[in-house]
C-alpha cells in the first residue's frame, strides 16, 4: 500500500471535520423548518456521537464563522517579527483600526491624587 494511499484512508476522527461538508445542509434543514434535535439524532445514527449541547455549539461557531466571512473579517496573517523576537506569527483582524499618534503637549484630563497614607484630616 502507497502511502498516500494510506494516508487517505485515515478516519476523520473530529465531529467538526466530518461536519464541514454538512452545513450547507444542515443550514437548509433549520431554515426548512426541522429541529435541532432531529437533526442530532440523525447525525448520531449516522456515526456520530454528540449531545444536543455539542450541536448547538457547533453550529454557534460555524454561523459565527460564516458571519466573519460574509462581512470579510477573517483573520488573515501579519507581517512576522524577525528571528529572535517573541512575536512570531501573530494573526490579527483583517479590519483593525488603524493606529493613531498621541498629540505631542496633548493635556490629560485631570486625575485623581491618590495618597495610600489616607487623608489625615478625616482622622481627628
Amino acid at each position: 500500500m502507497n502511502v498516500k494511499d494510506a494516508i487517505h484512508e485515515l478516519p476523520i476522527a473530529r465531529n467538526t471535520k466530518k461536519l464541514l461538508p454538512l452545513w450547507p445542509d444542515i443550514e437548509a434543514k433549520l431554515a426548512a423548518g426541522a429541529s435541532q434535535v432531529e437533526i442530532v439524532a440523525l447525525l448520531n445514527g449516522n456515526g456520530f456521537d454528540m449531545t444536543l449541547a455539542t450541536f448547538k455549539t457547533y453550529l454557534h461557531r460555524q454561523r459565527k464563522r460564516n458571519q466573519r466571512v460574509r462581512l470579510g473579517q477573517h483573520a488573515k496573517p501579519v507581517q512576522s517579527a524577525p528571528i529572535g523576537t517573541e512575536t512570531v506569527g501573530v494573526v490579527a483582524p483583517a479590519t483593525s483600526p488603524p493606529i493613531t499618534a498621541v498629540k505631542v503637549g496633548a493635556t490629560r484630563p485631570p486625575t485623581f491624587d491618590y495618597d495610600p497614607r489616607g487623608i489625615p484630616d478625616l482622622l481627628k
